[in-house]
This record gives structure tokens, sequence and C-alpha cells, in this order.
């Protein structure tokens, strides 16, 4: 095991779009060190979480801790592939009676990710986004069609009285 190299703020390395772990090679020598190799990095540090792109591996792969068990041990989780589930919480809230949130913004673009605006407009990547990171398209969609379907017997009830369903 050996204490890896850690990016510092700014570094190009974070804003890399990281790569899926297959997931054949989750058990396989290079991401069992690579994960041995974080943990360790993040014991000298003094962390509670590291992030692959953090130590210059742009792979979706994090060690998030800051939990104690029972007995008053530290708990860390190994996060592979993790997917960001804002909407699943949004939607639980909404079924669990929250009547306050009344609608979502998805910030989605052509492709997933952003880009910084080069010197050159010949060098911009079509469909990227050059403000904040954006999910792309396909995701939206898919986001916003599971959401629909867990939703769709209790947003009629919340609809104010007064308005149809085609909002005259």
């Amino acid at each position: 095991m050996s204490i890896l190299k850690v990016a510092r703020l700014g570094h190009p390395v974070l804003r890399q779009k990281c790569h899926a772990i297959d997931p054949n090679s989750i058990t396989g020598p290079d991401v069992q060190r690579l994960i041995r190799d974080m943990f360790e990095t993040m014991s000298e540090y003094h962390g509670v979480g590291l992030a692959a792109p953090q130590v210059h591996h742009p792979l979706r792969l994090a060690i998030a801790g800051g939990e104690v068990d029972e007995e008053g041990r530290s708990v860390f989780r190994v996060l592979i592939n993790p997917e960001i589930t804002v909407l699943n919480d949004v939607a639980t809230q909404i079924e669990e009676g929250n009547r306050s949130i009344v609608g979502v913004m998805l910030e989605s673009h052509l492709e997933g990710g952003h880009q910084r605006i080069p010197e050159s407009a010949e060098e911009l990547r079509y469909g990227v986004s050059v403000t904040d990171a954006c999910i792309d398209w396909k995701s939206t969609q898919l986001a916003l069609r599971e959401l629909r379907n867990r939703l769709r017997t209790i947003l009629p009830s919340r609809a104010p009285s007064n308005l149809s369903r085609n909002g005259q």
C-alpha cells in the first residue's frame, strides 16, 4: 500500500469527466489496490472522505466516512459508480406529504458536464455547458420520467381546485 499524491484545488484532474469502473474489475487487483491506497492516503491526511479524482484517478470511486458504529468505531463506505439521486429524495418528501415542494429544476444540456470558455470559439464542444456542470439530455429524460411515474397519482390531488388539468 502507498500514500497517493493528492490534487490541490483547481487541478485539471478535478474537472475531468470520470469513467465508470467495469463491474467485472471491481474485485480485481488494480481496483482493490486503489481502494486500499485511498484508505491509507485518507488516513494519512486525517480525512473522512476521498474521491478517486482527488488522487489523480478520474474514476467514479469514492470513500465516504464521518459515521460511527455502536462501539464508536469509524464506519466508511466505498462507493463505486455512484449516482446522485436527489430526485429520489424529492419524490419521497412529496410522497410523505410535503406540500412545500412545488417544482424541480434540473441543469441539463445535450452532453453531461461542463467546459471552460476557450480563447477560440472553434474549441467549444457542441452541446456542453460553459457554466455549471449539467446532466446529459438522456439522463434528464429518464429522471423526469421516473419522477412522473412515481408521483402520477399524488400530484393531481395537490393542484389547486380552481385550476383544470390544462391550466385554464
